[in-house]
């Protein structure tokens, strides 16, 4: 698909410059650090005030 945009005089594109902007990780914005800082700050507190939940395993059947 790539190869197609490329070759194709409308777009104006190389394969580099169309590749360069399929990185997805230049598209989730603050989404990373925003799930670090609710498992520490959020979950974190739950799991040290409650241990023994951690414990438990669960099966699960579909």
């Amino acid at each position: 698909m790539v190869d197609r945009i490329a070759a194709d005089p409308a777009f104006g594109l190389t394969k580099a410059e169309i590749e360069a902007g399929l990185i997805p990780e230049n598209f989730v914005g603050r989404a990373p650090q925003q799930v670090e800082e609710f498992l520490a700050n959020v979950l974190q507190p739950i799991f040290d005030g409650c241990p023994d939940v951690l414990d438990q395993h669960a099966d699960l059947s579909v």
